[in-house]
Formats: structure tokens, C-alpha cells, sequence
């Protein structure tokens, strides 16, 4: 399968410099949408991607994979593990963990 590019931004398709976001659509070789990624500057970058599930599987980059160790790490399961896949602090954990410290 072959995979194409287009980036667009606010100015033009062409990808140049100085722009308010740039946004990267990926198709397959049928013109099939695979993926969207915008990148809005700000204070602290904004980075957008939607995936097409039945077309692609997002794997997560190194800096968001779970390092900790701890299954019952309260830091981990309010705000640290951001990584969706983490086999210590499952996501329906995290979703307990966090109705919880909520109500308490």
C-alpha cells in the first residue's frame, strides 16, 4: 500500500514557514483518509491526531508509555499515565480511581 501526504496550513498547501497550525492529512492509495494531524503553536504546542480505527492502529511514542511499576500509584492514576494501553493502571482503574478521589 502506498500512503500520500498533504499539509496544509492557513496561507497555503505548500507546508512554508510561519504559519498559525499546520495540519498533515495521510490517505492510502484509494484517497482514503488514514489519518489527521494538526499542530497548533502556543505557550505549550497543541498537537491533534485522529485516526481512521478500521484503517490504522495508533501506537503511542516513547514518551507517553507508563513507567511506573505501582498499580495503586494515586499520581499515575489522577494525571501521570497518559499512556491508553498501560497493563499497571488500566484505563477503567484510572476511570474508578478517579470518580472516586473525586467524591470523596
Amino acid at each position: 500500500m502506498k500512503l500520500y501526504g498533504n499539509i496544509k496550513s492557513e496561507r497555503a498547501e505548500k507546508g512554508q514557514g510561519g504559519n498559525d497550525f499546520l495540519e498533515i492529512e495521510i490517505t492510502n492509495d484509494k484517497r482514503q483518509e488514514i489519518a489527521l494531524i494538526k499542530i497548533v503553536p502556543g505557550e505549550k504546542i497543541k498537537v491533534t491526531i485522529e485516526i481512521d480505527k478500521d484503517l490504522a492502529e495508533l501506537e503511542i511514542g516513547r514518551d507517553s508509555i507508563c513507567k511506573c511499576t505501582d498499580p495503586l500509584c494515586a499520581k499515575c492514576l489522577l494525571v501521570n499515565c497518559k499512556d491508553p494501553n498501560c497493563k499497571v493502571h488500566p484505563e477503567n482503574k484510572k476511570m474508578e480511581f478517579r470518580k472516586l478521589y473525586k467524591n470523596r
